[in-house]
């Protein structure tokens, strides 16, 4: 059975982001993300605008994440969520694209068509 309900405002989802190691390696690195929950629409706008504007990674990054939690400095520290904080970390590579995973997953594997 399939209950038709309101959708919450925000969704806490977990981000799981790869980062490169020396050797040719990879260390998983995780933090939860709190999303400004869509609907499929607005996913697809987000991602291929209508007018074809072209989004960075941060405008599309602010527009639905709301803020974290598990993501320290290096001194074991909590960082804050913050728009400063946000675009700080969404240029560390590989971050965005980890964002934009979690974000489509969170919304039950919504599929994004590309123009």
């Amino acid at each position: 059975m399939f209950v038709l309900e309101e959708n919450p405002s925000t969704i806490s989802w977990p981000v799981k982001v790869d980062v490169a190691q020396s050797g040719g390696t990879y260390k998983r690195m995780t933090f939860d993300a709190e999303f400004k929950v869509i609907d499929n629409e607005e996913l697809q706008d987000l991602f291929n605008p209508e007018d074809g504007a072209t989004k960075t990674d941060y405008e599309w990054a602010k527009q639905v994440v709301l803020g974290w939690s598990g993501i320290q400095d290096s001194k074991g520290d909590d960082i804050p969520f913050s728009v400063k904080n946000l675009k700080t970390l969404i240029n560390k590579p590989g971050v965005s694209q980890a964002i934009a995973d979690a974000l489509i997953e969170s919304r039950g594997k919504a599929k994004v068509k590309n123009s």
